[in-house]
């Protein structure tokens, strides 16, 4: 009786996931491997910006700009975890909801960008990172915004 409750269980919970729609590429215009590579780009390059950072603030004490930069990751982090989320949701997401999204993390890089400039944290010009004494390039927002290739 009770593996006969717990298949019943089972089956209706199945049945639930079954029911609700998922995100479809079409929907988005933009595959979602694609989505999910350019957040990982993105996140790869907001941790080096914040160990370049952490290891300059050990040298240099300025705890004003280190909370302004530790606020800005994290800012940065949410609009990547909102963005990521558009991968993973339930439901039809559209490519407006992709552009905003994206739009709310280029703006938090941006910003954090702007934060750690004169600690010498740099975008480049292109989709590479590059790290020298005392500097740190890192690509600039748009070579994270996911497009169809």
């Amino acid at each position: 009786m009770l593996n006969t409750l717990r298949s019943l269980s089972f089956l209706a919970l199945l049945s639930v996931f079954m029911a609700v729609p998922t995100t479809s590429c079409a929907t988005l215009g933009v595959a979602i491997p694609i989505v999910i590579a350019a957040v990982q780009g993105a996140d790869l390059a907001v941790n080096a910006i914040e160990s370049f950072a952490d290891g300059w603030f050990a040298a240099h004490p300025n705890p004003t700009l280190q909370n302004k930069v530790s606020l800005a990751i994290q800012k940065a982090r949410e609009a990547l975890a909102a963005l990521n989320a558009l991968t993973i949701g339930v439901g039809d997401v559209d490519q407006g909801q992709l552009t905003a999204a994206f739009a709310n993390f280029e703006q938090a890089y941006n910003d954090l960008l702007s934060l750690v400039g004169p600690i010498g944290v740099h975008a480049g010009n292109v989709s590479t990172m590059r790290a020298e004494a005392g500097s740190l390039t890192v690509p600039p927002a748009s070579a994270f915004k996911p497009v169809k290739r």
